[in-house]
């Protein structure tokens, strides 16, 4: 992706993120280019994956519709044992030893 096609995601345009193309035909080359960039930064921009606009659109809708509930309404889908559902903001901590201090972005 040229700079030209760059899209602004969240401040950060898309060209400084990792590009994973799931349209290649070499599937190991893709898991191991996804890896990397979960390794590197967290953030990877993702082409060609198959999921249709209607369907991306719709899971926005519905997140912000989750997401706009009481608090009350939330914690009634509270994470279970195998971490799925609802953490409310400030509930994970992580363990300060896993972390490195590098900042990725400037000025944060």
């Amino acid at each position: 992706m040229d700079d030209a096609n760059a899209v602004d995601v969240a401040g950060v345009p898309s060209s400084a993120l990792d590009l994973i193309d799931l349209s290649s035909a070499d599937n190991r080359r893709s898991v191991s280019l996804l890896r990397q960039a979960c390794l590197d930064s967290g953030f990877f921009y993702v082409i060609n994956h198959g999921v249709s606009q209607d369907l991306m659109e719709e899971v926005f809708v519905q997140s912000r519709r989750f997401f706009g509930l009481p608090l009350s309404e939330k914690m009634k889908l509270l994470r279970n044992g195998k971490h799925r559902g609802y953490n409310p903001l400030f509930d994970q901590v992580l363990h300060p030893a896993n972390q490195i201090n590098d900042c990725i972005f400037p000025g944060a």
